[in-house]
């Protein structure tokens, strides 16, 4: 494994996929009382945002070994589907930070919905992708010119 052919964006990606799959067993989203926790693993939009973060991971790691993989698929870069990855990361987080644990759901009195530490370290983790990515898509767009 080489890290010296990847570059400040893939390594951002990396070291943000790294951080979003290890944060994703803590507590993100709660009720209190009477307490319970539950991690991004149990919520559909947060179990997704890790699964294309580590699709994002798989991709730094296959260009750190070694592997082709094509610039192209028909008009579309791979930088620009890799930023739309991060993208959609971002906003599946994003959207449960601002909503929470239970959208639409009426919660009885003394109930309230919380947000833990996890998830707020997994937005971060996201705004890494984004970062990565975007530099990516810039470094693309400043050689092809």
């Amino acid at each position: 494994m080489d890290l010296n052919k990847l570059t400040t964006g893939d390594q951002i990606i990396g070291v943000s996929g790294i951080v979003l799959f290890i944060f994703s067993f803590l507590n993100w989203l709660g009720y209190n009382p009477p307490g319970h926790t539950a991690s991004a693993w149990h919520f559909t939009l947060s179990l997704l945002a890790v699964l294309l973060g580590l699709v994002l991971l798989a991709y730094v790691v296959l260009k750190a070994v070694g592997v082709e993989i094509p610039g192209k698929f028909g008009s579309v870069t791979l930088a620009q589907i890799v930023l739309g990855i991060a993208a959609v990361a971002f906003l599946f987080v994003l959207i449960k930070v601002i909503v929470g644990p239970s959208a639409g759901v009426t919660l009885p009195t003394g109930i309230t919905k919380s947000r833990k530490f996890g998830i707020f370290v997994g937005l971060l983790a996201t705004i890494g992708l984004v970062v990565g990515a975007f530099l990516n898509f810039q470094g693309e767009r400043s050689a092809s010119t």
